[in-house]
């Protein structure tokens, strides 16, 4: 049983602890990844893969946002010291959670290099390959077909749980290490129905969380799809299984997901039946959640229509579809293309059950949506029934059945005359069908035939012949008597009774065919509807039954011009057959002009082809058309025929005396069945008589029919029988053997008596004489008599050849005859043979190559290549005439055409027994020949076949000169021919020839170089790097053209060299090298596509071949580096690079010679990376290199120096490889000097690089070069220490300091790089400096910001937490301080530096923070003593809570070393900033500790401390800082701080009263005071008047310009005072507030007004219930009232009077208004304006409750008015009586207890009378016309109306005694008031425009007032609706 301890160790034993679990060597050297191999991954650390995670994720947020939320748990640095093992299970099941919600999210992603990273943190850290597995799965699976895929299956432990056993099958992908294999997936799901489930349901997840992409679709439907489809069977548990997701998926919002699903529906639905409660459902989502995929919903459901038989046929869901957009468009294109009729008839079943008519009918009405047959039946009978049991039913169906009329006229028309035959004898029934069919139906086609007692079509249709006649009879009556006008009959109808017309015809009635034949108006009505059909019934009929009549009508339908194509010609053919067969009635009865007279050739052949015209057709033949029509002619010598028709067809072909003619009539006799065959044999007998049998006879042999061939071997053999003796048929054998290939046997047996007939006549006794010579006669070739090249050989060798031939029984099969023997002394018989081949046609030319198959024999190839060759020539100029665009036969460039099929088997003649035979001269041109061509089909095949014959063998027969000639065919073949057979053949030669080295050097020599220096050429190949590469052109005389035509062939040969064994190899190296240089210097480089692959593949090659016994002369490194600068393109930079590392051992000097062109080569804009292969070469180059460089050069800084230099060079993806490596093989304490001199070139473009490079070392290694920069920057570089031999003086100090001492985070080295670093270290000696220190000023900028942002990479913060470098963070702080020191006055130096040390001491550990802050705090130089200080500060005040608490004791335990800053010991107390300093540490530690009861002591005994700094009289910056430090402690320790409140408020009162005080000292003070409000305000109140004072005096104070902290002082002025009125009692803070009132000045504006008001608006506003009944009324009468008495008053005081009252109940209210009253009656003068200004801002805030208060001031209101009135010019009383009838107006509008009303005259008349003064005029005027609006009433507005037209008459009367100019504002304001009660009351003002017309008119004849007068006129108008002039006229 395993131990807790063993659990424990187990639970450890995690990548966190181990590298890896590698075996034997690599044990514990192994770790997977997703990014790197195992063995590169256990190299890098957590920190590492963290930056690079972090990296990943921070691109994955920028492309979806959605990944922020992931960044806390995952991405954090509390995530990064998460160890999952270590934690409790509830931890790990919400991590788990997390992760798996971050792989669904990442799972789109997947194929990015972000996700590659952040996958790659994830292992490392969270151990996701292990833990979650099923999540990992999830988010790679829809990518199985990917290498990432089985890249991240390496990661995976698919044993580190029994419940991933489902997952085992994943182990054989990762051992092949390919994607997996879908079949193999599937396999997988067929036997495991889990893996299904999971796929769908993480599929399912990726919806609901929102992560949906298109790839997990796609993955998720091919798979179901191929699953549903490919498994045995589906059963229930599979649809089981996939419904649900099926259902969720059509349901699902998500667009794609739907379309998926519907997919899968459609094969799942393809495979098994469901049930129709799941159709039902499956039917009502689709239709619910189509949305606007009209087209893809309807589909699915037709193809489950299609397949279910369950499928819903009354589902009234169905019927929605209707209602989908587009729907009818949609089953337009479905009906198109697929099989539509299921779901058609489900939804019409549906919309008749539903009652849909409406929809019923816009389907129907669709014109492309064709409705299935048995769907109209349905519906028809569903609405009959319906119409015959109501008429009111019927009269709704009407519509349906008259759509259905017009397009479906035959269902329609069965439909119902089953419906009347149902009906049988019942006579209401057929009464009520009739109706039914006359109301919905009654056009001519349904009829009623009262007679018959049914409709026209049902007669038509009835099964009795008579019903039918009759009914013809009746149409034909009705036309020809005209009661039926044809062209008013509907086209549906017409159409129906045509068909119905045509279709009698098929009936055997005798009567009815004639009975339409006699109507012409029949025939012409019918041939109009139905044309071609009844001509061909008609004809039909008459080539059995010949009349007139059928004549007449077929010409009658010709004339009428309503036939189609097919039928006008069979018309036309049948009035040909008429005019020869029956010429009279021709004559007579056809008008149709036929033209010409005689047919032409294509209609005799027409008439010929058809049985029923043959006669008439050959009547036409002649012999002058006998050529034309010989084909049809021949045809009908055929069984088939009648024998008088095949006579006559006999007798014409005879007739035809060409030979060709003779010869296939002679052929198509010969397939006559026996009994014909002997009906003719006396012509066929005939036809064989004479020399001329022969011709006859051998082409017969090549028919395809076998009797043909056996009746035509046995002509021969008869006459070979009965032929003289001593006749020699030889001729004959070159036709008759290749018969033996055929597959009958009976061919076989007759070819073999026909050479038994052979071998007897050659045993006869002329052939056997001695003399037999002059004797025999040879019979001529057939066919080319003429040829001279024809071969004979002796009888008696040919007797016995087939002697010996029919030994072998060469009738028992077709392969017999391929085992004939022609070797020793038969060979002449093969070459008699092979004469005759050219001769002969193709057909049998080829069968003879198939006869001779299996002969090895060089005589076949060589007698014939020479006709193939000509043969060949022929196709060679088909591709030349398809070239000049002149078609060429298809014999010439079709690939399968006999000729070409001939050429093959020609070539195939080529055995390998022969091949090496048959290379002579000729031949081998031949054969070049074949190879070459392929611009046509023919070509290819012949090039491809020839290529098959190229074996080992033949090529060894070949000479140096024809293995060159075949080579250069073979390498123009693969790099040329578009054919890839042809080319795959052609490298497979390439592969199986032995070619020679010499061969490929010369083919080399030969591709790179033109004819006329190609011997030179030669000659330099040979002699290695002999010539400088500045002569290259000398030595390689390349032309372009021909440089660009051979580059395909010399890529071919490269490739070539590539993969093949070569002996002596080494002797490539040369041309190799002469290639690359031609190939790099060659002018037109930039125009060769292929450039680049030419390069790599000659590079690939020089690493393939042998370097063995090789001189270093032949490695020619400066091509190399030439070519690295010719180039951009990655890959070939890799091989470069991976040749000169190969190189390096064989020729370092020369490598060494060549270093820096290796990395300052062109490529600038290269812009992707290598990979890390290149890398691990460039630096594995470098690591051999520099050592060697460094011994070499004069010192380091030299050797650095020329590496900086190159940078600008050197590709940016190579920089920093490059560039690391270089420090590390120098040393880590080389990495300041490389990033100084670096940063002093362009340090803004260095900037981030020399980050970049600095982030590739350790921690260490990284202070250490910060701190050698900063020190450099001091003017304290490394100087040698004394002159002289410093080189000798420095070996031995740094062989004494070993660098594991020195630096110990390097590397160990080796015994030699030790010597070497130490070697470099005494020449670095050398030199003075690294930077000149006439460069110091420049360098310092770019060092310090780089040492700023150094100190912000991610890898240095995380590596400085884990890292013991206390010593050497001291080292650099001092090193800052100091440089500070030096540079006080550089500004933006000190800046810089200010920054890199605010970095630095947030950087730290807090306990190695405090520590080095407490030594540098006793530092002698006050500065280094002020810094530390000051980042002490600044980073206490900047811990958060939970830091405090944890680091509580250290931070406490500095407060003794804050204190002693103000120690008498510490000697700073005149030191201002120091004080400052030390205030504001004791200020951080009392805000984190202070308020703690534990500590509450040791800050209140720091209160002295402060309050001598407050007391003392110290400078006011110092006593400012002692305040804010004093308001903390007051906010953290509240009232234990009172007992100290008398040392420090007076003095705080008397900071206050200096003047000159800075604000910022002010604003401190505020702070202190602000504390002291919140926490101590029970203790203030003997200090509350000064406070007043003080803030008001301040609040008061005016500023000359806007400055921002003025601002800020006056809102914490406010805020000061708010506080003392919310928390200081009302008893100690009114008299304070009174004394503060009664001390303003009576007159004039005091600037502490404002505050005084605005304080008490606080006090208002924070008075208590109680305190407003208690202290409203001092308030009002001693702060308000004595505020309003000012003069003037400001009106800031009117809201905080609102808000008093707002407080007041009414019975507070009632006496506050009378006092008020009181106080305005009291002074009416000067107070009035103030009164009525309240007032105002009362009716703003209290509305109608003001309005019976404000009433008791209407006469006060009236005297303000009147003053006004009578002092218009006085500003008071103006401003007075314009607040006065501001109140009245708001009055009026709030009066709703008519207090207006009963005040109404003297109001109107005190309002009238304002209208003089121009001031009071527009707010006069508007409150007259709100009074009018509020008394509402004709008496009222009589008064009111009464007073204004007074006022405009004032000029008429001198009672008011005014001038003139007042009397003429004041008639026009009047007469605008009176436009303006009219405009706004209405209609009902309209009963005084009689009393208005007068004054209108008297207005209007005064020029003065006119035009305002007529803007009131417009207005009246406007009310009356119509004009004034008539009124005003009268």
């Amino acid at each position: 049983m395993t131990s807790s301890l063993a659990k424990q160790l187990s639970a450890l034993a995690n990548p966190e602890f181990t590298f890896g679990t590698g075996e034997g060597r690599l044990e514990g050297k192994l770790r997977p990844s997703f990014l790197f191999d195992p063995k590169v991954a256990a190299t890098y650390d957590l920190d590492t893969m963290f930056s690079i995670g972090s990296n990943g994720f921070a691109e994955l947020v920028q492309i979806d946002k959605r990944f922020r939320q992931f960044e806390q748990p995952l991405f954090s640095d509390a995530a990064k010291e998460t160890d999952r093992v270590l934690r409790d299970a509830a931890f790990n099941k919400s991590l788990d959670a997390v992760l798996h919600s971050a792989l669904l999210a990442l799972s789109p992603h997947f194929l990015l290099k972000p996700a590659g990273k952040v996958l790659e943190w994830l292992i490392r850290r969270f151990r996701i390959n292990e833990f979650n597995v099923e999540s990992v799965i999830a988010c790679i699976l829809p990518y199985y077909e990917s290498k990432q895929f089985t890249a991240m299956l390496t990661t995976l432990d698919l044993s580190a749980s029994p419940k991933l056993a489902r997952w085992a099958f994943l182990a054989r992908v990762v051992e092949t290490a390919k994607p997996m294999d879908r079949l193999f997936f599937l396999r997988r799901l067929f036997t495991d129905r889990s893996l299904v489930d999971f796929v769908c349901s993480t599929v399912q997840d990726r919806v609901r969380a929102k992560h949906p992409f298109s790839t997990a679709f796609t993955f998720y439907t091919t798979t179901l799809v191929c699953y549903v489809t490919q498994i045995n069977e589906v059963t229930a548990d599979t649809a089981t299984l996939l419904m649900p997701f099926i259902l969720h998926g059509i349901a699902s919002t998500n667009k794609d997901w739907r379309f998926s699903n519907y997919l899968v529906l459609c094969q799942l639905a393809a495979r098994t039946s469901l049930a129709a409660r799941v159709l039902n459902e499956l039917v009502a989502t689709i239709v619910k959640h189509a949305q606007s995929e009209t087209p893809q919903a309807i589909l699915t459901l037709v193809c489950l229509s299609q397949s279910q038989p369950n499928f819903p046929q009354d589902c009234e869901p169905l019927t929605h579809v209707m209602a989908l957009p587009g729907a009818l468009a949609t089953l337009d294109l479905a009906t198109a293309k697929y099989r539509c009729g299921p779901f058609l008839h489900a939804l019409v079943r549906s919309l008749v059950a539903s009652r849909k008519w409406a929809d019923l009918h816009d389907l129907l009405t669709h014109a492309s949506i064709r409705m299935p047959s048995d769907t109209i039946v349905f519906l028809v009978r569903a609405v009959l029934e319906v119409s015959v049991g109501s008429s009111a039913d019927a009269e709704a169906a009407a519509p349906i059945l008259r759509q259905l009329q017009g397009r479906y006229s035959a269902e329609l028309d069965a439909t119902v005359a089953a419906h009347v035959a149902a009906a049988g004898d019942d006579a209401d029934r057929r009464t009520a069908v009739f109706r039914v069919v006359k109301q919905c139906l009654g056009s001519t086609v349904h009829a009623l035939i009262e007679d018959l007692g049914t409709t026209l079509f049902l007669a038509l249709q009835h099964p009795s012949d008579a019903y039918c006649l009759a009914a013809v009879q009746h149409l034909a009556a009705q036309l020809a008597d005209a009661e039926l006008d044809a062209s008013n009959v509907l086209a549906e109808d017409a159409a129906v009774l045509a068909t119905s017309v045509v279709d009698a015809f098929d009936r055997k009635h005798r009567d009815i065919i004639p009975a339409v034949l006699a109507s012409p108006a029949l025939v012409a009505f019918v041939g109009t509807h139905a044309g071609p059909a009844l001509a061909r019934a008609v004809v039909a009929h008459a080539l059995t039954h010949p009349s007139v009549e059928a004549v007449r009508a077929v010409d009658s339908l010709l004339r009428a011009g309503t036939l189609d194509a097919a039928a006008t010609r069979d018309a036309t053919l049948y009035l040909r057959h008429v005019q020869a067969a029956h010429a009279d009635w021709f004559a007579a009865e056809v008008q149709y002009a036929l033209e010409p007279v005689t047919p032409s050739v294509a209609t005799i052949a027409a008439l010929l082809a058809q049985q029923a015209y043959a006669t008439s057709g050959l009547s036409w033949v002649s012999p002058a058309n006998i050529d034309a029509v010989m084909d049809p002619v021949l045809a009908l010598i055929a069984p088939a025929s009648s024998a008088d028709v095949r006579d006559r067809a006999l007798s014409l072909a005879l007739a035809n005396k060409r030979h060709g003619a003779a010869q296939r009539t002679f052929v198509q006799v010969l397939a006559l069945p026996d009994a014909m065959f002997a009906a003719a044999l006396p012509r066929v007998d005939r036809m064989l008589t004479g020399a001329t049998a022969l011709a006859y006879l051998c082409p017969a042999l090549r028919a395809t029919t076998p009797t043909v061939v056996v009746r035509a071997l046995g002509y021969i053999r008869k006459f070979m029988h009965v032929a003289s003796p001593g006749t020699d048929f030889q001729v004959l054998l070159p036709h008759v053997v290749p018969c033996l290939l055929s597959e009958d046997c009976g061919v076989r047996e007759a070819v073999v008596e026909v050479l038994r007939e052979l071998v007897a006549a050659y045993a006869a006794a002329p052939f056997m004489a001695k003399k037999a010579g002059k004797k025999i006669v040879t019979v001529s070739p057939i066919g080319y008599s003429g040829a001279k090249d024809i071969v004979y050989v002796e009888p008696k060798l040919l007797k016995e050849f087939f002697e010996a031939a029919l030994a072998k029984d060469l009738a028992a099969s077709a392969e017999a005859v391929q085992h004939l023997g022609y070797r020793r002394r038969f060979e002449a018989v093969l070459t008699a043979f092979l004469s005759h081949l050219p001769y002969l046609d193709l057909g049998t030319t080829s069968a003879w190559f198939k006869v001779l198959q299996r002969v090895d024999s060089k005589h076949v190839f060589l007698n014939l290549h020479m006709h193939f060759r000509a043969r060949h020539d022929q196709l060679v100029n088909a591709e030349k005439q398809a070239a000049g665009k002149k078609p060429a036969p298809q014999l010439y460039t079709a690939a399968d055409s006999p000729l070409v099929d001939v050429i093959v088997q020609f070539i195939h003649s080529i055995t390998p027994l022969v091949a090496a035979k048959v290379m002579v001269s000729e031949s081998f041109e031949t054969v070049k020949q074949f190879l070459n061509g392929y611009a046509t089909p023919a070509l290819a095949r012949v090039q491809q076949a020839t290529l098959t014959r190229i074996t080992p063998k033949l090529w060894e027969s070949l000479s140096p000169e024809q293995h060159h000639d075949v080579l250069y065919v073979l390498l123009n073949i693969v790099s040329k021919s578009p054919i890839s057979d042809v080319v795959l053949e052609a490298k497979a030669v390439l592969k199986r020839i032995p070619v020679a080295v010499e061969t490929l050097v010369d083919m080399f020599m030969f591709l790179i170089t033109t004819k006329a220096a190609a011997d030179t050429n030669k000659a330099v190949a040979g002699s290695g790097e002999a010539a400088d590469t500045g002569n290259a052109a000398k030595r390689v005389n390349t032309g372009e053209p021909a440089m660009h035509r051979r580059l395909g062939k010399l890529t071919s040969l490269l490739e070539l060299v590539s993969y093949k064994e070569v002996e002596d190899s080494h002797l490539l190296v040369a041309p190799l090298f002469t290639t690359l240089e031609v190939i790099s210097n060659h002018p037109a480089q930039g125009k060769f596509d292929q450039y680049d692959y030419i390069v790599q593949l000659i590079l690939a090659d020089l690493l393939h071949v042998s370097k063995a016994g090789l001189d270093e002369s032949a490695f020619r490194i400066n091509v190399l580096v030439s070519c690295i600068r010719s180039t951009d393109n990655p890959q070939t930079h890799n091989s470069l690079f991976m040749v000169l590392s190969s190189l390096a051992p064989l020729c370092s000097e020369k490598v060494l010679l060549n270093v820096m062109p290796i990395f300052t080569f062109m490529g600038a804009k290269v812009l992707r990376q290598d990979d890390e292969y290149t890398f691990n070469v460039v630096e594995t180059t470098i690591e051999k290199i520099i050592p060697a460089l460094l011994l070499s050069a004069q010192n380091t800084k030299t050797l650095l120096q020329t590496f900086t230099d190159a940078y600008s060079h050197i590709p940016g993806h190579r920089r920093l490889r490059l560039y690391t490596t270089l420090v590390r093989t120098l040393g880590e304490e080389y990495l300041y000097a490389l990033l100084a001199l670096l940063l002093a070139q362009e340090h803004v473009k260095m900037l981030e690089f020399c980050l970049l490079l600095s982030a590739e070392f350790g921690v260490a290694a990284q202070l250490g070069a910060m701190i050698q920069l900063t020190r450099m920057c001091v003017d304290a570089d490394i100087r040698p220490a004394a002159r002289g031999d410093a080189a000798a003086a420095a070996k031995p100090a740094v062989a004494a300091v070993p660098a594991k001492e020195k630096f110990p985070n390097r590397r160990k080295k080796s015994p030699r790089a030790a010597a070497l670093a130490a070697a470099a270290a005494a020449l670095m000696e050398e030199d003075d400096r690294i930077i000149p220190l006439s460069a110091l000023d420049k360098i310092r900028p770019p060092v310090l910001m780089f040492i700023d942002e150094n100190l912000l990479m991610r890898s240095f913060i995380n590596g400085l937490s884990k890292s013991q470098v206390e010593g050497e963070v001291k080292q650099f702080i001092e090193a800052l301080l100091i440089l500070v020191q030096h540079q006080a006055d550089n500004k933006p130096v000190l800046r810089l530096a200010y920054g890199v040390l605010d970095k630095v001491h947030h950087l730290l550990s807090l306990n190695t923070f405090l520590a080095v802050a407490a030594d540098l705090w006793k530092h002698p130089n006050a500065l280094v003593q002020k810094r530390a200080v000051a980042m002490f500060n600044d980073r206490v005040g900047h811990l958060s809570a939970a830091t405090v608490a944890k680091y509580r004791a250290t931070l406490l335990a500095t407060l003794p070393a804050v204190l002693w800053i103000f120690s008498p010991d510490a000697k700073l107390h005149h030191d201002a900033e120091m004080t400052q300093l030390g205030l504001m540490a004791i200020q951080q530690l009392c805000v984190h500790f202070a308020a703690q009861p534990a500590h509450t002591q040791a800050f209140m005994d720091c209160m002295p401390v402060v309050l001598a700094q407050v007391t003392n009289g110290s400078a006011p910056a110092v006593t400012a800082s002692a305040l804010v430090c004093l308001s903390h402690m007051v906010a953290q320790m509240k009232q234990r701080t009172v007992k100290h409140l008398n040392a420090w408020m007076p003095a705080l009162l008397d900071f206050f009263a200096q003047k000159q005080q800075h604000v910022l000292n002010r604003l401190s003070a505020l702070a202190c005071l602000e504390q002291c409000v919140r926490h101590l305000h029970a203790f203030l109140s003997p200090y509350l008047g000064r406070i007043y004072a003080s803030v008001f005096a301040m609040r008061a104070a005016k500023v000359a310009v806007v400055n921002p902290q003025v601002e800020l002082l006056h809102a914490k002025l406010d805020e000061v005072a708010a506080l003392i009125a919310a928390h200081v009692a009302p008893r100690h803070v009114l008299p304070a507030l009174y004394t503060a009132v009664d001390a303003l000045p009576a007159t004039g504006a005091a600037p502490e007004t404002e505050p005084l008001v605005q304080f008490a608006t606080h006090v208002v506003a924070a008075l208590p219930k109680d305190g407003v009944k208690a202290f409203s009324g001092d308030i009002f009468h001693r702060v308000f009232l004595a505020l309003l008495d000012h003069a003037p008053y400001s009106a800031s005081v009117l809201p905080a009077v609102v808000a008093l009252v707002m407080k007041l109940n009414e019975d507070l209210f009632r006496p506050l208004f009378a006092h008020l009253l009181r106080w305005v009656r009291e002074k009416p003068a000067p107070r009035r304006a103030a009164f009525f200004h309240v007032l105002e801002a009362m009716f703003d805030a209290i509305k109608n409750l003001l309005v019976g208060y404000a009433a008791l001031a209407f006469e006060d209101a009236i005297a303000t008015i009147a003053a006004a009135v009578d002092a218009p010019d006085a500003k008071g009383t103006i401003d007075a009586a314009t607040h006065a009838i501001g109140a009245l107006h708001k009055c009026a509008l709030y009066d709703t207890v008519a207090a207006v009303a009963g005040q109404l005259e003297p109001l109107a008349a005190s309002l009238v009378s304002a209208l003089r003064v121009p001031a009071l005029a527009p707010a006069a005027s508007a409150a007259l016309v709100q009074i009018a609006v509020t008394v509402n009433g004709d008496e009222a507005w009589k008064v009111l109306h009464s007073a204004v037209l007074g006022a405009t008459r004032v000029d008429l009367t001198d009672e008011f005694g005014v001038d003139d100019e007042t009397a003429l504002a004041w008639r026009k304001a009047a007469i605008a008031t009176v436009g303006q009660l009219f405009e706004t009351i209405g209609e009902g003002y309209l009963t005084l425009l009689p009393e208005t017309i007068p004054a209108v008119a008297e207005c209007l004849e005064d020029e003065a007032c006119e035009k305002v007068t007529a803007a009131a006129v417009r207005q009246i108008e406007g009310v009356l609706g119509e004009p004034l002039a008539k009124y005003l006229q009268k």
